[in-house]
């Protein structure tokens, strides 16, 4: 691609409201469509997602024409051609724009509307394992047992997102929760909240968290199952 094309690309997005550095640029890209065959090109990812992207296609006959090509914001995600023939530079790159309006400002839309139904099972779940008496010596309720392993498999990915920094650490938390879940099923309350407790301070050690990041990890802990004061006693 020359470099005029390129600037015009490079000015565009750093005055896009998106920002330039939301977005990754590589040229010389080799891909293949069945009906046009094997050509290079400029391909353009959206960062947060970068199964999302644009294909500046290079005709290889003329500097000034390109295939554009793109993946679009649809159930099935799948690079597909936008014009049959190649065409100028400036008709492939308003069809670039209309991808960021249309695709790019539809994906950001989904990802950021609250999920209400996630939101009211959240809350409910919440208020199931706010209600558990954790000095109880009876024995966890189907319920309450349903609801402490939902919250444990959201606890176990917050924790891996957040702090594992390789498969070992994975492994490690995977091990920990897995044990928790296994737990619930034959303790009692009183014992299985003691057990949290060593699970978490495990977990801390293994990882090699200092005592900032060990605090971090409590107070994830306690706003996953809401019982802040259990967890101290």
């Amino acid at each position: 691609m020359k470099k005029e094309y390129k600037n015009q690309i490079f000015q565009f997005l750093l005055s896009h409201e998106l920002g330039i550095d939301n977005f990754e640029i590589k040229e010389k890209q080799l891909i293949s469509f069945s009906h046009i065959g094997a050509r290079e090109g400029v391909v353009i990812s959206y960062k947060p997602a970068p199964e999302y992207l644009f294909c500046f296609l290079e005709d290889n006959d003329s500097f000034g024409h390109f295939i554009p090509a793109s993946v679009d914001f649809q159930p099935k995600l799948s690079l597909r051609t936008l014009t049959d023939d190649s065409i100028f530079f400036q008709d492939a790159f308003d069809l670039f724009r209309l991808w960021l309006e249309r695709d790019i400002a539809d994906f950001i839309k989904n990802t950021s509307e609250v999920d209400l139904w996630a939101s009211y099972q959240r809350a409910a779940l919440a208020n199931n394992i706010t209600t558990i008496d954790y000095e109880d010596v009876t024995g966890f309720t189907h319920r309450e047992k349903e609801s402490i392993k939902i919250a444990l498999a959201e606890l176990r990915l917050l924790i891996t997102e957040r702090y594992a920094e390789n498969d070992i650490h994975r492994e490690v938390i995977n091990h920990q929760i897995r044990y928790l879940t296994d737990r619930v099923e034959v303790l009692n309350k009183a014992d299985w909240k003691g057990i949290l407790t060593n699970t978490i301070i495990s977990i801390c050690i293994a990882l090699s968290l200092d005592s900032q990041k060990g605090a971090e990890l409590l107070q994830l802990v306690i706003q996953v199952f809401q019982f802040a004061p259990g967890l101290h006693n």
